[in-house]
């Protein structure tokens, strides 16, 4: 049957295109309320369309990918990772590994720092690898520092496969991947074989976030299971951890943030120069829990300087 829409004003064809749009919205909260496999292709969907309209370009000229490479043999979705290999380099490269933020209990390895951080790191040479890891709070503490574990196991088992030098290798993250990074530089099995690590603004003591005023950090307590435990919390915090022999840690944090108060970073570094570690924090004005371009130091100046900690010690 042919329809006339020539007999509708064109108000009546917007309110009913309006009607048309409100239904399918609704149809599809309603769907991603009770579908958790609904919710996961959602999610890849919105992280592949990222990924290629976002990541890509900055990465077209300067890397190779492979994309999506399942670590600890894939049980999970999300253990998987991403290979950012530096183009026409055939012996094998120094490798960074960063991990991500979204307080444990969300994010992704396709993100803006893989985008402006990752590509440096590929301009200059080395190999970025960015990995997904199981979230909170379905999963909690110690899977997260566990998958980490796991992702550098397959990469020590794959080097010729990605053509990279595991005896050159550096960790990275941001917010709670920073924190993440670093109890993996101070407590994995695979400790020795970091000879560096940049740490974003993580929560160096995971209690203080717990226990933060004036409202606790909700995610960390998610990370944990529990609001209760500062033994876990302690644990799980590098402030406690066991630092001697630690790698060197270059950390940024800004100034006014408010997520992770800047003194736990000054109280981290204050302990790892005790503990006769190379630490240099660099406190970063008008930078909360992020940076942006009125920060000081500048993005560019930043990423220089991480630049030169990782060619310095890799």
């Amino acid at each position: 049957m042919m329809v006339n829409i020539k007999k509708y004003s064109k108000k009546q064809i917007s309110l009913g295109v309006v009607i048309v749009v409100g239904v399918a919205v609704l149809a599809m909260v309603l769907l991603y309320i009770l579908s958790s496999s609904f919710r996961e292709d959602i999610s890849d969907f919105y992280y592949s369309a990222y990924y290629n309209f976002v990541i890509d370009p900055s990465m077209t000229t300067v890397a190779n990918k492979r994309a999506n490479l399942p670590y600890c043999s894939g049980l999970d979705r999300m253990q998987k990772l991403d290979v950012y290999a530096p183009k026409n380099i055939d012996t094998p490269t120094t490798v960074v590994m960063y991990v991500h933020g979204g307080g444990w209990i969300g994010g992704d390895k396709s993100n803006p720092f893989v985008a402006d951080y990752g590509a440096e790191v590929v301009r200059h040479g080395m190999t970025f690898i960015s990995i997904n890891y199981r979230l909170a709070p379905q999963f909690t503490y110690p899977a997260q520092n566990k998958d980490i574990d796991c992702a550098i196991s397959y990469l020590n088992a794959n080097t010729k496969t990605l053509n990279i030098n595991m005896t050159k290798f550096a960790i990275m993250g941001d917010s709670a991947g920073g924190q993440l990074a670093s109890m993996a530089a101070l407590t994995s099995p695979y400790k020795k074989q970091i000879k560096a690590v940049v740490d974003f603004y993580g929560p160096a003591d995971v209690w203080a976030q717990v226990t933060r005023k004036p409202t606790p950090d909700k995610w960390a307590i998610d990370y944990l299971g529990t609001a209760k435990d500062e033994v876990l919390a302690r644990q799980a915090s590098p402030l406690f951890a066991d630092l001697r022999g630690a790698p060197p840690f270059l950390i940024f944090h800004g100034l006014n943030d408010r997520t992770v108060y800047y003194a736990q970073s000054l109280n981290f570094e204050a302990r790892l120069k005790a503990a006769g570690v190379d630490a240099t924090l660099v406190g970063v004005k008008n930078g909360n829990h992020y940076f942006t371009a009125q920060s000081q130091p500048s993005l560019n100046a930043i990423e220089a300087q991480m630049i030169a900690f990782l060619n310095k010690h890799l």
